[in-house]
């Protein structure tokens, strides 16, 4: 993130998220790299979101997607978080 690569998160297979969900996958990449990188690397929420957000759609060639701004294209997703899923990142 640091060094200007692009890292997006996704998923294509029920082999390694059984539920295809995408909100498991991003808690998923959260908890592997803070538990795997050095102490001197801080990856934050915001480098998360960025990373399935706006990152993501730019790997994807989507340069008028990823974040809420004008002229942008946009869907709007509202999720409600079980209460035995919060707090785990």
């Amino acid at each position: 993130l640091r060094e200007h690569y692009l890292l997006s998160i996704g998923t294509d297979s029920c082999i390694t998220n059984p539920a295809m969900d995408y909100f498991e996958e991003v808690r998923m990449f959260y908890w592997i790299v803070k538990n795997n990188i050095p102490d001197n690397v801080h990856l934050t929420a915001s480098d998360v979101l960025k990373i399935a957000t706006i990152y993501g759609a730019k790997s994807l060639g989507l340069l008028d997607a990823g974040e809420l701004k004008v002229g942008n294209k946009a869907d709007v997703v509202v999720a409600s978080v079980p209460r035995e899923k919060r707090g785990l990142m």
